[in-house]
């Protein structure tokens, strides 16, 4: 309601504004906080909501001033729009959580603006000098006779990319224990589809992904043989955000968060320098919960801390020239860092 409250209000505010006789140009003085879209994207994101853009010029008949703060937890963003005068066109002013969701809102008010005025350049085009009413004509109408109303104005065009989901990819590296025979590093790779961070506390998002510990050898009597494991793995999670309370502009977003995982891989042995060599492979599928702490540092980028416990439904033994390598145990685990950037 609020946002389409200040809509109206851009719309009122330029309509009101002198038609011009040319196409306009526009200046744009934009400030932003450090962790807020940059002068490109809000241009970007404006561009993309009118017909036909400005053009872009240092001494521009309409000038935009723009300004983002972080303050407290919340971002404050401020518009104002100027004529070559230096008289106004309107200001607005939004409050949001999200410092991307300020900047979407300003741009959708500097291009109705926009739009506003080139539908009224187009109507000062297309208008036909009136001759000056005669004496009678000049008259009012007598009471109860019907009034044209003007024709209300169309609304805005729709934002082409205003999507309430976000798709981040992410690395990790880690340390595992009851995968393989002996503890080993690890890495994964994935995508994460979520909703975008909003007033509410919880944001629920899901990923999907490969994960996988490098080969490793081990001295098996007069040979030796060679591992290897990995799975793929599917995570449900829930996200509780939580903003810093000092007193910076750069504060980052904390995310705890919960997941149910599940995987299904395989470790697999191969015997090497033997009179006969083998290999086993040995199926593992496991589910469990995992749990990790998230930091944004950027828009786009963020860093996490996270470990799992998974409980492997199926507990096979890997056994190679009738001598037993590994059995999967109750439990395994990892624990790791992770490294988020938005794609999408």
């Amino acid at each position: 309601m609020r946002r389409a409250a200040f809509v109206a209000t851009a719309v009122v505010l330029v309509v009101s504004g002198k038609a011009r006789a040319e196409t306009r140009s526009l200046h744009i003085e934009y400030r932003a906080a450090p962790s807020c879209p940059d002068e490109h994207r809000f241009v970007e994101l404006a561009r993309d909501r009118v017909r036909e853009w400005p053009t872009i010029a240092e001494h521009g008949d309409l000038i935009a001033r723009v300004r983002t703060e972080k303050e407290d937890a919340a971002f404050v963003g401020r518009m104002s729009l100027e004529d070559a005068a230096g008289r106004s066109l309107g200001a607005r002013e939004i409050q949001e959580a999200d410092c991307e969701d300020v900047v979407r809102a300003l741009a959708l008010f500097l291009a109705v603006a926009l739009e506003a005025d080139a539908e009224s350049h187009a109507r000062s085009q297309t208008s036909t000098p009136v001759e000056p009413p005669s004496a009678a004509t000049a008259l009012p109408p007598p009471a109860g006779a019907p009034v044209d109303m003007p024709a209300p104005m169309p609304p805005p065009p729709p934002p082409r990319d205003a999507s309430v989901m976000t798709w981040q990819a992410f690395a990790r590296v880690h340390g595992m224990t009851g995968r393989m025979p002996d503890p080993m590093p690890g890495a994964a790779l994935g995508i994460e589809l979520g909703s975008r961070r909003a007033a509410a506390a919880l944001r629920p998002f899901g990923s999907l992904g490969i994960d996988a510990a490098p080969n490793t050898t081990r001295r098996e009597g007069r040979g030796r043989v060679e591992l290897g494991w990995g799975t793929l793995f599917g995570r449900a999670c829930l996200g509780f955000d939580l903003r810093a309370r000092a007193h910076r502009q750069d504060d980052a977003l904390f995310e705890p968060w919960a997941c149910v995982r599940a995987e299904g891989g395989r470790l697999q042995a191969a015997s090497r320098g033997y009179v006969t060599n083998r290999s086993e492979t040995l199926a593992w599928y496991a589910v469990g919960p995992e749990t990790g702490l998230s930091v944004r540092l950027s828009q786009v980028v963020s860093a996490s801390v996270f470990a799992h416990a998974m409980f492997p439904l199926v507990r096979h033994e890997l056994v190679l020239h009738e001598a037993p390598l590994f059995r999967a145990p109750w439990i395994a685990g990892e624990a790791g860092l992770e490294m988020k950037v938005r794609i999408w």
